[in-house]
């Protein structure tokens, strides 16, 4: 019984040997509550602008329109859990930190700025829908600056977008599916493949020429990420809302688009191959790099996209 024992043994540890490295890792669902996620592999970062392993693939395009620069991520993920966000230490704290080192304690692959979500501008007191991971920090949906209601981002379990256009509080209750992040910043610049002319924005700022920041759903887990450079930079003015809805527009399958904090809030973050040998990868801030460093604003939130391929 013994002999017979060793020898299943001795077959099950040279099967593993044989094994494909493939066939000893997986992907995996991320649970809501874990900030560090999968390290990426060492092996994915197939160019400076272009990461892969067989949980996710992001791709990133540069281009120019209306006289600016622009960073298009496209992005695939193989579950929903990938789609994350993290916010700076206590929710409620004012503690800000550059995206590039949000990015690197979760692990993300790429990583975009928030919505400014521990307070709201035009408003006295914090307003808005806000959650994150699941978790709901706010429900104070009112009207802002000239009783304007704003456009509110669900994100929900299955990672499908959906939003919710001059928003009231009835229009989040009767939201059926479970949420998984919620924002509270805008506008809606695509909306259910329609793209919008007429905006309920955040501020006075629809005309204004300046970075801008927008996530959208192009397919079932298939996302894009589009920041535009602004006026600080060498070579760009810098979009109005208008022309940087029809920027974002302009890539194939945009569903639902959905503008973030942008000025110097707005933020791309993606991996760069470490050269000092200590770490894998290091995070970095790849939009507006001639800028000067003080005009790029520490932030509060984050939103990413994580690998799931362990070993």
């Amino acid at each position: 019984m013994k002999n017979a024992l060793r020898i299943m043994l001795s077959l099950t540890l040279i099967a593993a040997l044989l094994l494909p490295a493939a066939a000893l890792a997986d992907i995996i669902e991320i649970a809501p509550d874990v900030i560090k996620c999968p390290e990426p592999r060492k092996d994915g970062l197939v160019d400076e602008m272009t990461y892969e392993d067989p949980s996710i693939s992001v791709r990133i395009e540069t281009g120019k329109m209306f006289d600016s620069k622009y960073f298009a991520a496209h992005i695939k993920i193989a579950n929903a859990t990938q789609i994350r966000s993290y916010v700076l230490d206590d929710f409620y704290s004012t503690v800000t930190k550059p995206g590039y080192i949000m990015a690197g304690r979760v692990n993300a692959v790429l990583a975009i700025d928030g919505d400014f979500c521990e307070r709201r501008l035009g408003s006295n007191t914090p307003i808005g829908f806000v959650v994150r991971q699941g978790v709901e920090y706010r429900r104070n949906i009112k009207p802002l600056v000239d009783d304007r209601m704003p456009d509110i981002l669900i994100i929900d379990d299955q990672g499908d977008f959906t939003i919710l256009p001059a928003a009231k509080p009835a229009d989040v209750d009767a939201f059926e599916g479970k949420v998984m992040n919620a924002y509270t910043f805008g506008p809606g610049l695509v909306i259910n493949g329609v793209r919008r002319t007429e905006y309920q924005n955040m501020d006075d700022g629809p005309n204004k020429k300046t970075q801008r920041m927008c996530v959208a759903q192009v397919g079932k887990l298939e996302y894009l990420c589009v920041c535009c450079e602004g006026p600080d930079d060498p070579g760009s003015k810098g979009m109005t809302l208008d022309e940087f809805s029809q920027l974002v527009a302009s890539f194939e399958g945009v569903q639902n688009a959905y503008t973030l904090d942008g000025g110097s809030s707005a933020q791309m973050v993606f991996l760069q191959r470490e050269t000092s040998g200590k770490k894998n990868f290091s995070h970095v801030k790849i939009n507006a790099m001639e800028k000067d460093t003080n005009k790029n604003r520490p932030i509060r939130d984050i939103l990413f996209f994580a690998s799931a391929y362990v070993e």
